[in-house]
């Protein structure tokens, strides 16, 4: 009589060589590698691929997500962000990348999502805020004066505290053509800025 080979033996044969060979190699997984390494639980290798081990999602999906884990991640797709939950709340990782900010109506805005580090070139007196900044960031700017000088850099953001001058001014360098480079910093609450002075 011929036996008939049922899908669901194939597929707990699979399994079972698949448990056997984590327990051999102590419960550590190689992808691409016949030897991962003993320090990961997952090793992945490869030259000509990468990996996505996050699952992709857009921000009503991130958000809808019922008492996420602490370290939680998942990649926003509508904001190309990767995101962690703390326990308590979602944050991002900001990119490590520079922005040249766009002057309009004598304002402009550095938007963190978009990378901390910035340049602008004065053309008049202009306003600047920062958008979706969350505690912990660290962000700076390169300021240079046209060739007109003279321009000031007026903060918008009303939480804000400057070092020596108060809120709400930056005590740039005047000279035409000049540079300095401000910073600031976000603990939550308030933003802190301070300027290191003529670089040019």
């Amino acid at each position: 009589m011929m036996k008939i080979q049922h899908p669901l033996n194939k597929l707990l044969l699979v399994a079972t060589t698949l448990f056997f060979n984590s327990a051999i190699n102590a419960q550590r997984v190689g992808i691409g590698t016949s030897t991962p390494l003993s320090t990961s639980i997952l090793d992945v290798s490869s030259t000509s691929l990468g990996s996505l081990p996050f699952p992709r999602m857009d921000s009503s999906q991130r958000k809808a997500i019922t008492t996420p884990a602490r370290g939680l991640m998942v990649y926003q797709t509508d904001g190309e962000l990767l995101y962690m939950h703390d326990g308590t709340n979602w944050g991002y990782m900001a990119a490590n990348k520079q922005q040249t900010l766009v002057i309009a109506s004598n304002a402009t805005s550095l938007n963190c999502t978009k990378g901390l580090n910035a340049n602008i070139t004065l053309t008049g007196d202009i306003t600047i805020t920062i958008q979706n900044a969350i505690p912990g960031f660290v962000g700076f700017i390169s300021v240079k004066q046209d060739g007109t000088g003279n321009r000031k850099l007026l903060i918008g953001d009303s939480n804000s505290k400057v070092s020596k001058n108060g809120a709400g001014l930056l005590g740039l360098s005047t000279a035409p053509n000049a540079v300095d480079l401000v910073k600031f910093y976000f603990d939550g609450s308030f933003y802190y800025w301070e300027i290191s002075h003529n670089y040019n």
